[in-house]
């Protein structure tokens, strides 16, 4: 229930929230943003109805999740109504079926456990072999057990049942009740989750059960998000009391977080001590629902900035301060895209259009759902532990290289096949992160330099291997020109004729194409190698990148798993194409690099031609003491930004200092670049895009950094049980982070100039220091602080607002 009271200000203010000061400065009214969901709430019953083929009454619950109905979102059921977390009813004897086909379940996989939030907590789930906790049964002995049971569309994931609709398969496993075939698509790219099909659960709970307590309903991926299950018997519930106890209170966000559809921001609205005068320009002359959207912003960032200023005592080293950064550096990258969502501006009725006039708007909206900061939380409580200070990484990134010099080309090895005599080359792949914003290229066979000039014998057998998992989100791609399709430059494909070329290859779909590998398996059809017969479904135009790509995008430790990478690349002698090809990355654009064609070993053409549009970055300096990019204007001091972001590094190691160093600047950058104008025709995507480009490089600065100063230490990234499990997830994090984050980026940049948005729209809004201090006064435990400003501004000093020429930032508790 709201509460009103009163209470002195300096006691308010440690709560963090308010709402209205009274002009005595000295009294507070105030409204609680987070209000306890009724414990007594009414228990919801699914929609039941009899299956026509065999009799069995099956009841339904259809899921969906409200994003703005806390920090990670809740639950609710269509046969709910709009209740956040409804209690739900499961008659004991019936079937259910809990029904995950709206968009908004991606990245929300339920479960069913005896305790709230399951595993997340280690607490036991419904498996085939758990015994319900107090029950005597003996169903762990042949894994009869309750559980849920995983459907994809009508196919199920499993083999274990105790439904008599699901017969037991001749290749049945007890324990297999399909959760590890569901889950992992839940991580899988947004359209591809959406093209699997729907998924469901099914969960029935035996009538002959004993055991008298409640269940809970949560989600595998995000904790804090279960919900009660009250077992009912003839429509009254097994038990009445609330019991386990849910152990948190949820949460309901009011006030400010309400109007933007967001988090933790009521306290952080501006003026604020720790934050610029604002960050948002121009918003002045733009309509109700920009200068609504512009405040969100606002507060956000200055959420973020203040949680970013962090001390590196009692957890100095340089993992906790990248947690400790990246955290709130999150938490702004969610509720940005919450509030975009919740604007309403963005027009999707598909979020798999590619093609139509919504198709920017969908794929802006796709970009959203995949925000979330729950694994870097989880990890902060791993990382409590001290660690040591000095470790060697032998799987550490390498330092930038230098792009090969004019006229160098890198040949492969090559050895020829005893069984059919053809010469078979190799190139061994892996990028260097560290090379450019990006990232370049680099082959083993070519030493240290990135985006090599490759030479290519025509006739001869080529296989690039992509096994090192730095390849992941870079699948290589073969064209005519640089950067190939993200130019709308021709690719070498089955159906296209080389440029210039006499050749009629694409009657019959023979032109020169690379061949996708995954391990030994061809994933194509089409073949210019004669060590690859024809399969009796060829077609013609598949070469297997409609099914090596989507796989790039998967989580890293899955692509991992999958096995080794691979292109198979021949170039036929009998060409008449005369110019150079170019291998490209079909995710990140300018990325490319030069091949020639040789004929004995001499190129078929000296000059560089295409030329590649572009010159390669070759970072320097700061940014190459940090691992970075576009860094070395911004050391502090600057204009732009406060003293220091990173607090108490005096009399730490010399590389915690350099990290540090390098978090300052990085975030000085972001700030920078995050003080935008809303001036011209922007609307609220060209805002969120503004500001999240310098706030996704941050990001990838700051993951480059931690992994350059090598004190993680993982000698396999699928490692979860050892004592480098830790660092093996924060450095699969990190690498995530880089190699996803970069694409967005690109994403972005695309969405500006589709709608033809400049960009960038910055402005210039200048950090105050002690120097800028007019006066500051302390009263009753507060604090008011004044400085300098160029133009007349409302001031809040202790409740009271006044004008005059200068302008006051926060009123905090000391």
């Amino acid at each position: 229930m709201d509460r009103m009271f009163m209470k002195p200000l300096s006691a308010i203010l440690t709560l963090g929230v308010f709402a209205t000061v009274s002009a005595e400065g000295t009294n507070i009214d105030i409204f609680s943003i987070v209000d306890e969901i009724n414990a007594e709430a009414e228990i919801c019953h699914g929609e039941c109805s009899a299956d026509e083929d065999n009799g069995e009454e099956i009841c339904k619950f259809t899921a969906k999740v409200n994003l703005h109905a806390s920090e990670l979102g809740y639950y609710q059921f269509e046969e709910c109504g709009d209740v956040d977390s409804p209690t739900l009813g499961l008659e004991v004897g019936k079937t259910y079926r809990f029904i995950q086909k709206d968009p908004s379940n991606y990245m929300h996989p339920l479960g069913f456990a005896y305790y709230p939030d399951g595993a997340h907590d280690d607490k036991e789930e419904l498996e085939p072999g758990i015994v319900p906790p107090g029950s005597t049964s003996t169903c762990n002995v042949n894994y009869t057990c309750p559980a849920p049971m995983y459907f994809l569309g009508d196919e199920y994931l499993g083999s274990y049942s105790n439904m008599n609709a699901i017969e037991v398969s001749s290749d049945y496993e007890a324990e297999n009740f399909g959760l590890d075939d569901y889950e992992p698509r839940f991580f899988h790219p947004l359209p591809e989750w959406i093209g699997y099909g729907d998924f469901s659960v099914y969960l029935k709970f035996d009538n002959n059960t004993d055991y008298n307590k409640d269940l809970f309903y949560f989600c595998h991926i995000h904790q804090f998000m279960s919900g009660r299950i009250k077992l009912l018997k003839d429509d009254v519930p097994i038990q009445k009391e609330d019991l386990p106890e849910l152990g948190y209170d949820y949460e309901r966000p009011r006030g400010h977080d309400t109007a933007c559809g967001t988090y933790g921001l009521n306290q952080f609205q501006l003026p604020h001590d720790e934050c610029p005068e604002k960050f948002v320009c121009d918003a002045e002359s733009k309509d109700a629902g920009m200068q609504q959207f512009s405040k969100c912003i606002d507060s956000m960032n200055c959420a973020m900035m203040a949680g970013m200023t962090s001390s590196v005592q009692g957890s100095a080293d340089e993992t906790a301060l990248f947690i400790h950064q990246m955290i709130p550096h999150h938490q702004n990258a969610v509720n940005m895209a919450k509030a975009l969502i919740k604007t309403g501006k963005l027009q999707c009725d598909d979020l798999t259009d590619e093609e139509s006039e919504q198709a920017a708007d969908c794929a802006m909206e796709r970009m959203t759902a995949r925000f979330s900061f729950s694994t870097e939380r989880n990890l902060a409580r791993v990382n409590e532990k001290e660690r040591k200070k000095a470790r060697i990484n032998n799987r550490k990134i390498a330092d930038a290289g230098e792009p090969s010099g004019a006229g160098q080309i890198c040949q492969a090895r090559c050895i020829t096949d005893e069984n059919t005599g053809e010469e078979m080359c190799q190139f061994t792949a892996k990028v260097n992160l560290y090379a450019s914003e990006l990232g370049y290229f680099q082959f083993e066979e070519c030493g240290d330099a990135v985006n090599p000039t490759l030479g290519l014998e025509v006739g001869k057998t080529y296989q690039f291997v992509q096994k090192d998992p730095s390849n992941h989100m870079h699948p290589l791609g073969f064209a005519y020109y640089p950067d190939g399709a993200h130019d709308d430059k021709d690719e070498l494909e089955p159906g296209i004729v080389p440029p210039g070329s006499t050749s009629t290859c694409n009657a019959d779909f023979t032109c020169p194409a690379p061949m996708y590998f995954l391990g030994e398996e061809y994933l194509g059809s089409y073949t210019n190698i004669d060590a690859i017969e024809r399969s009796s479904d060829y077609d013609a135009e598949n070469f297997g990148l409609d099914d090596y790509e989507p796989k790039f995008f998967h989580p890293l430790t899955q692509w991992i798993g999958y096995g080794d990478f691979s292109v198979y690349l021949k170039f036929g002698a009998d060409s008449d194409y005369d110019k150079d090809l170019f291998y490209f990355c079909h995710i990140h654009q300018y990325m490319s690099g030069r091949i020639k064609l040789l004929k004995d070993g001499t190129p078929i053409q000296e000059e560089d031609t295409p030329e590649i549009g572009y010159k390669y970055d070759s970072p320097s300096g700061h940014d190459i003491d940090c691992g970075t990019y576009g860094l070395n204007e911004f050391q502090l001091p600057h204009a732009e930004c406060p003293e220091k972001f990173v607090c108490d590094t005096e009399g730490q190691a010399a590389g915690l200092q350099q990290f540090s160093k390098c978090i300052d600047s990085m975030n000085c950058a972001m700030m920078a670049g995050m003080s935008s104008s809303v001036s011209g025709d922007i609307d609220e995507t060209a805002l969120f895009i503004h500001q999240m480009i310098p706030h996704h490089q941050n990001a990838v600065n700051m993951a480059k950094a931690l992994i350059k100063t090598g004190t993680l230490q993982c000698d396999d990234l699928t490692d979860e049980e050892s004592e480098q499990a830790a660092d093996c997830a924060m450095e699969v994090i990190l690498r995530s982070i880089i190699t996803g984050q970069n694409a967005q980026i690109q994403a972005m940049r695309g969405i500006l100039e589709a709608k033809k948005f400049p960009p960038e729209n910055d402005c210039i809004v200048e950090a105050y220091s002690s120097d800028d201090v007019v006066s500051s006064e302390e009263e009753d435990g507060m604090k008011a602080t004044v400085v300098k400003s160029a133009a007349p501004s409302a001031i809040f000093v202790f409740g009271i607002t006044i004008t005059y020429v200068i302008s006051v930032f926060f009123l905090k508790s000391i």
